[in-house]
């Protein structure tokens, strides 16, 4: 009796020690706070506070989507992480005394830029330089990517081309790509802008970065004209934070641009987003499309308010304009294919951007002779 007295008291104490030390630390983040939004490619923020009972900090780490981006090894524990891309960023910060005991917050997200909902790729316009997205040559390949400030495949101007020279011994030997994870269950819709001078084939892949590199769900495209090619929707059949979203490029030395890249969770919009979010104004396809020799562009206009009607070429040259005061309701304007000064424009894709006092709409139309 005595000796299980005695480990039952051992046992209480040890318990004891291990609660307290539990909790020798605590950890709150204070900066970024939780669904923040920060302009794209800015400078974010980090300042933790930290509460230790006994023995010291040895430093508190910052994350962002599972990697360290920043670390400080004393107080005041605050860090700037810079030149953020656009995107969704789950956050988080640990605390790691001497001994090597580490604690952490709860994480939750903020986010960088005009990101839509439930989109899973960073920097998907290329406005923020190219990280996290990295060009690799594999059997022989030599190819090179630019961001083109004014490539003018959407209405945000920036993109990339990639150009090959060499076009490698297999068809994967040039890849774009950048990391991604999926959760089973999830559903996932791949869109993209592209052009190519001439049709070029190329696969979109969700592939494994360990052991065979094999793709988890692939898709191929032919690009061609100007256009957002897609969805290539996929359900993933199990969690995995280790893959690679790839632009598998080769087979042969057709330059391509690419921009818009988005990769839309359909659980996180049906989950985190509002099943009726306002619409302050609307903006409609125009029709016929494509056209010749005229089409007209209709939209909605919920308050009076400046309008401006903007119609571009797709590299980006304004090629009209209408500007003035608008009333409530449904208005229309028919565009002849003409310039301002009445020159008739060529064949080819042209962008019309409604600007009003709540924001801006872009869609896209074709001309043809």
């Amino acid at each position: 009796m005595r000796t299980s007295a005695c480990f039952a008291i051992l046992f209480v104490i040890l318990s004891f020690v291990s609660s307290g030390f539990a909790q020798n630390m605590e950890i709150t983040l204070k900066s970024p706070g939780k669904n923040a939004r920060f302009v794209s490619c800015g400078d974010i923020p980090f300042a933790a506070d930290v509460v230790i009972h006994s023995g010291t900090v040895k430093r508190v780490d910052f994350y962002a989507n599972g990697a360290r981006v920043k670390g400080v090894t004393q107080a005041p524990y605050e860090a700037t992480w810079q030149a953020v891309a656009d995107g969704i960023y789950e956050i988080f910060a640990t605390v790691t005394d001497t001994d090597g005991a580490e604690f952490r917050t709860d994480s939750y997200f903020i986010f960088v830029g005009a990101v839509q909902a439930g989109d899973m790729i960073i920097n998907g316009e290329f406005n923020c330089a190219l990280l996290p997205w990295r060009l690799d040559n594999y059997v022989n390949a030599l190819s090179t990517v630019t961001i083109v400030p004014d490539l003018w495949l959407t209405d945000d101007s920036s993109g990339v081309i990639v150009e090959i020279t060499a076009q490698g011994d297999e068809f994967w030997a040039v890849q774009l790509m950048q990391p991604f994870k999926i959760k089973a269950g999830h559903t996932y819709d791949v869109t993209f802008a592209a052009q190519a001078d001439e049709p070029k084939l190329i696969y979109v892949d969700i592939s494994k970065n360990y052991d065979d590199y094999s793709q988890v769900h692939s898709a191929t495209f032919t690009i061609d004209e100007p256009d957002i090619y897609g969805p290539f929707s996929f359900t993933a059949a199990a969690d995995d934070d280790n893959l690679m979203f790839k632009f598998v490029l080769g087979g042969n030395t057709i330059p391509i641009e690419i921009d818009a890249v988005r990769v839309i969770d359909r659980q996180w919009t049906s989950i985190r987003s509002p099943k009726n979010p306002p619409a302050s104004h609307r903006l409609r396809q125009n029709f016929p499309n494509p056209f010749n020799p005229a089409t007209t562009i209709e939209y909605y206009i919920e308050k009076p308010s400046e309008i401006e009607l903007t119609i571009y070429d797709i590299r980006g040259r304004t090629i009209f304009s209408s500007h003035g005061r608008q009333d409530v309701g449904w208005q229309s304007y028919t565009w002849s294919g003409a310039t301002d000064d009445g020159q008739r424009c060529p064949s080819g894709v042209y962008i019309y951007r409604l600007k009003t006092e709540d924001g801006t709409l872009t869609k896209k139309m074709q001309l043809l002779r």
